[in-house]
């Protein structure tokens, strides 16, 4: 099995903007801070108005003394943009050159820290958080049980009243036969390896009512590029 950790951190070090939005003529550390942080704030935006265009309003009540979880978050794209809407922040993720970016760049006044952590054993007691947030992340496990490994830690730590937000693959169409790819990227010390899992949307459902909990909206993004069909899940509990 592919070391995800350690190709992670490998990519991290390299290019960490880069490697969290793999926009080809940003490859050699060309993102603009200001605008990278920036689709954050667009993305954030669109998932909570979805969530109250959804029924999911009463969430959002109090969020200025509630928790939000950011699992995967690299170098703080989205969590500075939970920052702005929540009382304080958390965000996890597997490679410390991401986190040493990330507690670089925290706004002044928020409440946002940073933690190393597996999405898949999520080191938090069950009902911590008001929202759990996750993009760009469970795309990159390196099997489909991992994914839904990472599904059920997801609503696990979600509070009773609160709303998760999740993208995955839910089907490989550039190869059908195994629901996977791998990219080779070129770093000055070798090859890395960027993974790219998907599972079926069914297999999804079934861990998140499993929980207790109940999928709200399914919305088709185009996170994963032309090779994979993707959704972004919001979650109530």
């Amino acid at each position: 099995m592919v070391d995800v950790g350690s190709h992670w951190e490998r990519l991290a070090a390299d290019d960490p903007f880069w490697a969290v939005l793999t926009a080809p003529a940003m490859r050699g550390r060309l993102w603009d801070p200001a605008k990278f942080y920036s689709t954050g704030e667009a993305e954030v935006a669109t998932i909570l108005r979805r969530a109250v265009d959804a029924g999911a309003s009463r969430f959002l009540t109090g969020s200025e003394r509630a928790r939000a979880l950011d699992i995967g978050c690299g170098v703080g794209r989205a969590t500075f943009a939970l920052g702005r809407r929540f009382g304080e922040v958390v965000g996890v993720d597997i490679a410390p050159s991401m986190l040493r970016e990330a507690r670089g760049r925290i706004p002044d006044g928020q409440r946002v820290r940073f933690t190393r952590s597996s999405c898949t054993a999520l080191p938090f007691r069950s009902g911590s958080f008001r929202c759990v947030y996750s993009m760009l992340v469970l795309q990159h496990q390196p099997t489909p049980d991992a994914i839904l490994a990472a599904v059920s830690e997801i609503v696990r730590v979600l509070e009773p009243g609160g709303l998760a937000a999740f993208q995955a693959p839910v089907k490989c169409l550039a190869s059908p036969e195994n629901g996977q790819t791998v990219s080779r990227i070129d770093l000055p010390d070798g090859e890395a390896n960027m993974l790219m899992t998907s599972v079926s949307r069914e297999r999804i459902i079934r861990v998140v009512e499993d929980r207790s909990c109940r999928v709200m909206n399914e919305h088709p993004d185009p996170m994963t590029g032309p090779g994979f069909e993707s959704l972004t899940f919001l979650v109530a509990k």
